[in-house]
């Protein structure tokens, strides 16, 4: 119980702070770059470093994410990606200070493509408030005659998600889906969610497409098919869907889309 709490209250913390943040300015206009570009220009260096990593010539993909930074020196993904390879090298100062800049020009570059750690994606996901709401309040704000097998699935499913037991909550929500006959945006979304907890993008993706054609104004779910496509190296549907997200009214999403978009 304890786990499941701590892990309430650092996920609440999170989209706190992402939401103060969102209602501290008003939205802005962004500047992409042309999607015909990704392919060209520092986005097609960036996919050559990619690949040389994938067949492990790491020093030729330094030097290319060097090329990349040369052209954009605010690609924190590069300065990440670079500090991986130089510590798999042994060049610790190198990849500390590459570190140190990924940080600085993006807080959460981790939190997003960090592998240690699937969880830390908790805290660059779009949620919605009820996502947050352990068992014990969904049943305190349920109407006894209509607290069912599928709400209480769905809310166990959420509270195994928020204390990190992610096998747990797909066997939740799969169950959540057996009791639910109606198809609901929702519960696509949620277990898009944790398919992208388990790296899984692909059936994220999936199940976003789902949640959106479901409901066409989903911001939430818009804004985290964005994360996967780019988790996937798509950064023009990515951030064709973090915008999306954006404007459809996720505001917390705006420093995230900047960082990874905006250019």
């Amino acid at each position: 119980m304890r786990k499941v709490i701590l892990g309430f209250l650092i996920c609440y913390i999170s989209w706190s702070i992402d939401v103060a943040y969102a209602q501290s300015e008003p939205p802005r206009a962004y500047t992409f770059a042309n999607p015909q570009q990704y392919g060209a220009g520092a986005f097609g260096l960036f996919n050559e470093a990619h690949n040389l990593t994938r067949i492990g010539r790491y020093e030729d993909a330094i030097l290319r994410y060097g090329d990349v930074l040369a052209i954009n020196p605010i690609f924190s993904e590069a300065y990440y990606r670079r500090s991986i390879l130089l510590h798999r090298l042994g060049r610790k100062e190198e990849a500390s200070n590459d570190l140190r800049i990924a940080i600085s020009l993006n807080p959460r570059v981790i939190d997003l493509f960090g592998t240690e750690s699937r969880l830390r994606r908790l805290h660059v996901l779009a949620f919605q408030e009820s996502d947050y709401m352990p068992v014990e309040a969904w049943q305190n704000e349920a109407n006894p005659e209509t607290w069912n097998a599928y709400k209480e699935a769905l809310a166990t499913a959420l509270d195994y998600k928020s204390s990190g037991e992610i096998e747990a909550a797909l066997d939740a929500i799969n169950l959540a889906f057996l009791h639910e006959t109606a198809e609901t945006p929702e519960l696509y979304k949620l277990r898009a969610n944790i398919f992208l907890l388990r790296n899984d993008n692909w059936l994220a993706i999936e199940d976003y497409n789902k949640a959106i054609r479901l409901n066409p104004n989903f911001a939430e779910a818009y804004f985290n098919r964005g994360l996967a496509y780019i988790l996937e190296n798509n950064r023009p549907d990515g951030c064709l869907d973090l915008q999306q997200g954006v404007l459809l009214g996720y505001r917390a999403g705006e420093f995230l889309l900047q960082s990874l978009c905006g250019f």
